[in-house]
């Protein structure tokens, strides 16, 4: 593909766009969730499509992490301070910059997942987090025009695999948006290995997760119009990790 092909792709500028919505109290659930196994205090976090970096000020605000954001968004002035303009594809970050590099509900917005995953290696520390939530490929959500990289359990092990880092946490995360529809996301944290760009082609070391993952539920109870989520953690383990299988319904 040429370079002005390319440029275009990335910058998504005549690519149809659905406005953002950022589902802050679910995303800060999900990283209390995380935190019970995860050290976040005192780290230095990226959040890779933070929007307008509500998640990082509550990572700032809850365990004093040093945090830094990106987005194709606008920025607020009163923002610009922690959150940069960049497309995911091209982090302006030095190398090993960060402790931990969150990319929700994001990875899926990605033309070449890849390189996305390849560029969050680049910037983290050896030792350093990824951690991923995005839609499993065949829920609800899979036929959203922005969703470019769908992927099942399968696929986003073996691209994280390629890129070089390690399973550390696998959930599916399973809750209702109404009476007739369940939404079903990954939750994937790996740990980077010590690794660099130019020997994941050649990497040979290959981690197969457990064929079970643990599943994680997200109730919702209808007191009032306002949802209210409770997380389980359950042991229960599904065995089929790349299905796609029909939703529940009813």
């Amino acid at each position: 593909m040429n370079n002005e092909l390319w440029k275009k792709y990335l910058n998504f500028s005549e690519i149809e766009k659905t406005m953002p919505a950022t589902d802050v109290p679910t995303r800060n659930a999900d990283l209390k969730f995380l935190a019970q196994f995860l050290d976040f205090k005192n780290k230095k976090v990226l959040d890779v499509g933070c929007e307008e970096g509500e998640v990082l000020k509550h990572l700032k605000k809850e365990f004093g992490c040093e945090v830094t954001g990106t987005t194709l968004g606008a920025i607020y002035e009163q923002n610009k301070h922690f959150i940069k303009k960049a497309d995911m594809h091209e982090l302006p970050f030095e190398d090993n910059s960060f402790d931990a590099v969150l990319i929700m509900h994001t990875l899926e917005h990605a033309i070449s997942p890849y390189i996305v995953l390849a560029e969050i290696n680049r910037v983290l520390k050896i030792g350093g987090k990824i951690i991923v939530i995005m839609p499993e490929e065949g829920d609800v959500y899979t036929s959203c025009k922005q969703h470019y990289s769908t992927m099942t359990f399968r696929q986003l092990f073996n691209l994280l695999n390629k890129t070089g880092f390690i399973p550390i946490k696998n959930y599916r995360k399973e809750y209702e948006i109404n009476e007739a529809e369940w939404k079903r996301d990954i939750l994937a944290v790996w740990e980077k290995k010590e690794t660099n760009l130019g020997s994941l082609l050649e990497n040979s070391l290959v981690y197969i997760p457990s064929l079970g993952e643990q599943i994680m539920l997200n109730v919702h109870i209808k007191l009032t119009p306002i949802l209210i989520f409770s997380a389980i953690e359950t042991e229960l383990m599904n065995h089929f990790i790349g299905r796609t299988d029909s939703l529940k319904t009813g």
